[in-house]
């Protein structure tokens, strides 16, 4: 089987729906896919091109696992959030186009796509997801964007990698003027920790 045309309308693709369909070189996803599960599309060897759904909600573990061909994938403008695990287990990824219009990189996003060496963070994303970059070894470079205000643990390939990564912006990093002064709000924002750190700014 080399190619499969999917009913527009699909909402979701179950456990291990392509895995070692290794004949598929290409797969279109509809725009109204809103989840995969785990392995899905694993070990389709000869799968080089595949999709990013507009609508698509949650990915998951493995799903892209051993797809040694699959090395380049573009997310389309007007997605706002990557899903948590969107591509998580793609380790011959080596290259990941993100558009303008993205806010948040969901938690494990790209989780061991070991063989991405650099991506460009879009200039409005605020927030970037737990383990969002974790296993990603060949990044020795990031630079992520003023606007960002948050990243969850272990966001980044391990604690070396985020030390470089986040020098430059702890050097130049100076705390914003507290929205509130009172009150609980109050409370929170004068033992707010900067995001440089990995907390949550208010």
């Amino acid at each position: 089987m080399k190619e499969i045309q999917l009913p527009i309308q699909l909402k979701g693709i179950g456990e291990y729906a392509f895995y070692e369909c290794t004949g598929l070189t290409e797969l279109h996803l509809p725009d109204t896919l809103n989840y995969y599960n785990y392995r899905a599309f694993a070990k389709c060897a000869n799968l080089k091109k595949i999709n990013y759904p507009l609508s698509l909600n949650s990915g998951a573990d493995k799903a892209f696992e051993e797809d040694r061909n699959l090395t380049e994938i573009t997310v389309p403008e007007g997605v706002e959030t990557l899903a948590p695990h969107a591509f998580h287990g793609a380790s011959y990824l080596q290259k990941a186009a993100l558009p303008n219009s993205l806010q948040v990189i969901g938690n494990a996003a790209f989780d061991g796509c070991s063989g991405i060496s650099q991506i460009q963070i879009p200039e409005h994303v605020t927030s970037i997801g737990e383990y969002a970059f974790y296993g990603c070894t060949g990044i020795k470079e990031l630079a992520l964007p003023d606007g960002l205000e948050s990243y969850g643990y272990r966001a980044f390939a391990g604690p070396e990698e985020i030390d470089e990564i986040l020098k430059k912006r702890r050097k130049n990093w100076k705390p914003r003027a507290p929205k509130y002064s009172k009150g609980v709000m109050g409370l929170f924002t004068r033992h707010a920790v900067s995001p440089m750190k990995g907390a949550y700014l208010e």
